[in-house]
């Protein structure tokens, strides 16, 4: 699209202004818009922040090699410094530092983009999968923690009537009343 400007046009800091808003619209929201959201919907919290950190350490990583291999590319596609003024160079000179740079720019977006199109792709086609395979572990988790407060509620009420010479008979409301210890209470809240 960029690459499609005339630069010598009377319109073509219009056209490269519209280009820069689409491609700002369209980039900008797959982090908030879509890595967020599934990050909530199939990973535990306990780890979410830990995996979005990471994500977003990974992803701010790759992107600061973005300018240097811009300029190794343009330099190899025929790009050259020059220290006089701009107005100063050639038009030919200008003309084969925008189209090295240009094809350089081109690149360095459309080479990231195919990967990146392919991991949007399988998480759209996985991502019903993952969150039900979540929720079925969390559920599975969260009987699993419920027993487990049961047997721990019986277990102390047992020694509780021993030392106090209560008979061992179980009371109803007994063990419903019983308090749940705090690592119990946090994770059933999830």
């Amino acid at each position: 699209m960029l690459r499609g400007i005339d630069p010598g046009s009377a319109n073509a800091g219009t056209q490269y202004a519209a280009a820069i808003v689409t491609l700002g619209l369209s980039a900008s929201w797959c982090t908030a818009g879509t890595i967020r959201p599934l990050i909530t919907e199939i990973v535990p919290p306990e780890v979410r922040g830990a995996m979005l950190g990471g994500w977003i350490g990974v992803q701010t990583m790759l992107s600061s090699l973005a300018a240097p291999v811009v300029a190794m590319l343009a330099e190899s596609a025929g790009y050259r410094t020059d220290p006089r003024p701009f107005a100063q160079m050639s038009s030919a000179e200008r003309e084969g530092n925008a189209d090295a740079l240009s094809g350089a720019l081109l690149w360095t977006m459309v080479l990231p983009w195919i990967p990146c199109l392919a991991f949007y792709t399988t998480m759209h086609w996985t991502a019903s999968a993952d969150r039900e395979l979540f929720l079925e572990s969390r559920a599975t988790q969260q009987q699993q923690l419920q027993e487990d407060h049961h047997d721990g509620s019986r277990a102390e009420q047992q020694q509780v009537r021993k030392q106090g010479g209560e008979e061992e008979e179980s009371a109803p409301g007994l063990r419903d009343s019983h308090a749940v210890s705090e690592e119990h209470r946090r994770l059933l809240l999830f």
